[in-house]
């Protein structure tokens, strides 16, 4: 069985890979072969070609210009200082001798970005989520002291300020 292409009895069709259709279409010889040999075992079968994988991520049309734009500014002056570390090095470009390229591949660049901003997210969402717990605490002891001093049939700060009197008899 070929990585290029998966048989389905059960339909009677023979299904390609979008990279072995493009590999066909630029007349790739071996391919071709590929293609010829397959269709010469199941010759009653019906072609499809399944549809290419489309990358749906967030971060899917990030350039290197939005990376270091990103990085360089003063609240990601650490992430500046790692880049550079990791993939600072350039060498010249073998298409435009005036210009240079990082020598570590984008997608890899990519990668540690989208980890790097994920993970930023992430926190930011933890700490709001927290942010969140907190305030709501707050409000349920308010809460529960506002039904303390009706019960008391109290105003509020009279009953707040009997128990911080009741505090500080305590301590």
């Amino acid at each position: 069985m070929s990585k290029f292409y998966t048989v389905s009895l059960q339909n009677e069709t023979i299904i390609f890979t979008a990279a072995f259709e493009k590999k066909l279409n630029n007349g790739n010889k071996e391919t071709y072969d590929l293609y010829i040999e397959t269709k010469a075992k199941f010759p009653t079968f019906k072609i499809v070609v399944e549809e290419a994988k489309k990358r749906v991520g967030k971060y899917d049309h990030t350039t290197m210009d939005d990376i270091e734009a990103y990085i360089g500014d003063d609240e990601h002056k650490e992430w500046k200082v790692e880049f550079d570390k990791l993939f600072g090095e350039k060498i010249p470009s073998k298409t435009n001798a005036t210009k240079s390229v990082r020598k570590v591949k984008f997608a890899v660049i990519r990668k540690w970005f989208v980890e790097k901003r994920e993970g930023e997210e992430a926190e930011k969402a933890k700490k709001a989520r927290e942010a969140a717990a907190k305030k709501a605490k707050r409000t349920n002891k308010k809460a529960t002291d506002e039904d303390k001093a009706v019960e008391q049939n109290v105003p509020l700060e009279v009953a707040n300020n009997s128990q911080q009197e009741q505090l500080d008899l305590v301590s």
